[in-house]
């Protein structure tokens, strides 16, 4: 492939000092060599690609099949493009996340107690009755399914920590909340 002839990318992912890539209504896949500026090789893969991801831990690429009516599909293939496996999914794979953050900081005798947040789902507030009173020192986390961290406006009455979540986009949230040597946990829908 010329990299200079107007084509659609069906797509792309960065590997090691590879841009894997395949041009639209094309079912190989191309190495671009970022040192030497050209084209590695071709894989053939003999799939047509919607999304590409590349897990750097597991060094294995993940890209997205679909026919955009009836079917997803997620294959996952080694660095030289052969498929080790394949999941399905939903009709278009094209946006791939991974999370591959390492959890070595997290001790892995520490439980949880599962609390319920009500109501779940919610709009704008949300409660969590813990089984004791809440300190003043009580900590709590709000994650997303990526990861990220959110701070929210809180009330506390007895043992009840309430959080305001009108700021947060509609998806599932984790909430961690640490009290009196007590770790507690819960997962809620902010619609």
């Amino acid at each position: 492939t010329d990299l200079l002839t107007p084509t659609g990318c069906a797509a792309s992912g960065m590997a090691t000092n590879f841009v894997y890539y395949q041009v639209a209504g094309d079912n190989q896949v191309q190495r671009f060599n970022t040192s030497t500026l050209s084209t590695f090789d071709t894989l053939a893969l003999n799939k047509s690609i919607y999304g590409m991801a590349y897990d750097d831990v597991n060094q294995i690429i993940y890209v997205g099949n679909t026919d955009y009516t009836s079917y997803g599909k997620i294959y996952t293939m080694n660095l030289t493009g052969i498929i080790l496996d394949s999941v399905n999914v939903s009709v278009s794979p094209g946006n791939i996340a991974l999370d591959v953050r390492i959890g070595s900081g997290i001790s892995e005798a520490e439980e949880f107690i599962s609390v319920q947040a009500y109501p779940n789902p919610t709009s704008d507030i949300i409660s969590v009755e813990l089984t004791n009173n809440i300190s003043a020192n009580f900590k709590y986390n709000i994650l997303d399914a990526s990861g990220r961290e959110f701070s929210l406006d809180y009330a506390v009455e007895n043992n009840r920590l309430i959080l305001n979540t009108q700021k947060l986009s509609s998806a599932v949230y984790f909430l961690f909340i640490e009290d009196n040597n007590q770790n507690y946990k819960s997962v809620f829908v902010k619609q």
